[in-house]
Order: C-alpha cells, then sequence, then structure tokens
C-alpha cells in the first residue's frame, strides 16, 4: 500500500494553487498553518483512497472561497509528494525449511488475520515483517503488533 506525505515542495504548491484560484479576501487570511491544513486534508484524502483501492490525487475548493465561484480542484505535483510503498511480509517455519511461506500482504489487517490463521493451524515462528519501499523495515509481534527487538526471544510487550 502507497502512503503519501507532502512535503516542502508541495505545501509551496498549495500556497500558489490557493493564491490563483481562490478569491483575495480568502486568501489574505490565509497562512502557513492554513497551507499545512489543507495539506493535511489532501494527504488523508489520498491515503483513505489509496486504501479503498481508489487513488484519488485531488481535493475540491469551495465555490464560495473560488474567484470563479466554481468547483475548483486541488492537486501537487509527484515533486511535492513523499511517497511510500508499505508491504507486510508473513512467513512460519516448517520441518524442512526455516522461514517457509512467505507471503506479502499490501494491507496490515489481512496480514495479521493471516498469521493468527497460520497460528491456529499450529504453524511454528510465524512472523510478520514490515517493509517500506522493499526494504525490511521492523518484526512485529502477531499477538500485540508491537516490534519486535532481535536482542529479546520473542516479543517483549506481551
Amino acid at each position: 500500500m502507497k502512503t503519501y506525505t507532502i512535503n516542502k515542495v508541495g505545501i509551496l504548491e498549495i500556497e500558489k494553487i490557493l493564491e490563483a484560484k481562490c478569491k483575495p479576501s480568502y486568501f489574505e487570511d490565509l497562512n502557513s498553518d492554513s497551507f499545512l491544513a489543507w495539506a493535511i486534508e489532501l494527504e488523508d484524502h489520498m491515503n483513505e483512497n489509496e486504501r479503498d483501492g481508489c487513488p484519488s490525487d485531488q481535493i475540491e475548493i469551495a465555490p464560495r472561497i473560488t474567484e470563479s465561484r466554481h468547483v475548483e480542484w486541488l492537486s501537487v505535483s509527484e515533486e511535492g509528494l513523499d511517497v511510500k510503498n508499505i508491504q507486510w511480509q508473513v512467513g512460519h517455519d516448517n520441518d524442512a525449511s526455516p522461514s517457509f511461506g512467505l507471503d506479502m500482504f499490501d494491507v496490515e489487517e489481512e496480514a495479521f488475520d493471516f498469521a493468527e490463521k497460520l497460528i491456529s493451524e499450529g504453524k511454528k515462528n510465524v512472523s510478520i515483517v514490515r517493509f517500506e519501499n522493499d526494504s525490511s523495515i521492523e518484526e512485529l509481534c502477531v499477538q500485540c503488533a508491537e516490534p519486535i527487538i532481535s536482542d529479546v526471544v520473542g516479543c517483549s510487550f506481551c
């Protein structure tokens, strides 16, 4: 699953778009916190739609605040976004091979559901590893979803 964060370039783009499309009386009252709020709204929209399987990279600017008095749209370029591709890998051991049966999931809940199913089937050493942009970030406990510290045998939280 991809997650989006609007970076400094994106916030500057939002400021320029709002200046170009909004009524002067509205734009004059905006400040850096306002541009950040627009950025957060756009991020949330993009991330929610990514989870729902229908990506959308723009939000509406209401007609009451636009110079045109029509709906306008706010989006940022690729340079204005930091994108992470996050996946979860579920693995388990069998009698012949450690880390047998590696499965990748784009949705965290699906990975934990699958891991719990493997445990209920009696699989040994079930593990979940979170990846960002194809790099292993952390191993997570199947029971509590907390990171597993490599020096500790098992989870230190449960």
